[in-house]
């Protein structure tokens, strides 16, 4: 005669367990002896024949109860052995250089080695970096690419500069700080721009977007003031020979705007500046 397969799984929970200093308790199982006889003398008691019978209802019921005892388990044991507070604990996070502005401490950390960095934020050199922008946040549909920042003399906003899918374009968010929360201002149509600060607010370029895979020409510098919709912002410097390009800071005592007008053609720089502390500035 041969052997009948038995479920040893099912065996296992006949008795009392404790995990962790916890007890689940017993299993309660029905009164269902099955008897087998093997070779004409040797005989084996089978508690567990009716738990085979999977469509019976009495099986079912068991299970559901047996569930519902696991869960209630598993949710007490949850903050001590969940996975998820384990991944999050030993995470790995790989920070570039910190680099200081103004009041605070910015880099690019790649969490857990994705590939698009996020920006984080230290109160102080040794203090532990806080994240500040996640890209991941920005889009659920396009790849964002984090392409440059910075952040206001008296270190109150930051502005950062970011692609969606590889593109040269760009655009410009704001955020307080040090809580990273977003303000309304939000820039677009920006490319090779710096971003330089000037009291409250900012100096970025702009583009004519002709064609998608046209020539870039025509570089056009704004000032953007916080608080402004984009199409008030004011047009600082531009030219009509589209072969000159521009870069542009502003002192450390925020008095002069400075910017330097290269023609590649000519091979020909020239540098003008704006006083701001002058009644009338103007280039």
């Amino acid at each position: 005669m041969m052997m009948k397969k038995f479920c040893l799984v099912l065996i296992l929970f006949s008795y009392n367990i404790t995990i962790n200093g916890q007890e689940i308790g017993s299993i309660n199982i029905k009164d269902c002896i099955v008897l087998d006889t093997f070779f004409t003398k040797y005989i084996v008691k089978d508690e567990y024949r009716w738990l085979e019978n999977t469509t019976n209802k009495n099986v079912l019921d068991w299970v559901d109860s047996e569930n519902r005892k696991t869960k209630r388990y598993l949710l007490s044991a949850s903050n001590k052995t969940s996975s998820f507070n384990l991944i999050d604990r030993f995470a790995y996070t790989k920070f570039k250089n910190r680099r200081k502005i103004g009041n605070y401490y910015l880099t690019l950390g790649y969490y857990d080695d994705v590939s698009v960095p996020s920006l984080f934020i230290y109160a102080a050199f040794n203090d532990k970096p806080e994240l500040l922008v996640d890209p991941n946040y920005i889009s659920k549909k396009d790849l964002i690419q984090l392409r440059g920042y910075e952040a206001s003399k008296d270190s109150k906003y930051l502005a950062y500069q970011f692609s969606r899918n590889g593109s040269d374009w760009t655009e410009v968010k704001v955020v307080s700080l040090p809580d990273g929360i977003h303000i309304e201002d939000h820039l677009l149509n920006l490319k090779y721009s710096d971003l330089v600060w000037l009291k409250d607010g900012f100096f970025y370029s702009t583009y004519p977007q002709n064609d998608k895979f046209g020539i870039v020409q025509g570089e056009k510098v704004f000032y953007h003031k916080i608080g402004t919709e984009q199409k008030d912002d004011k047009l600082i410097f531009f030219r009509n020979n589209k072969s000159v390009e521009f870069s542009y800071t502003v002192t450390s005592d925020e008095r002069f705007f400075v910017i330097k007008e290269r023609n590649d053609e000519t091979n020909i720089s020239n540098i003008y500046y704006i006083d701001y502390q002058s009644e009338q500035p103007s280039l």
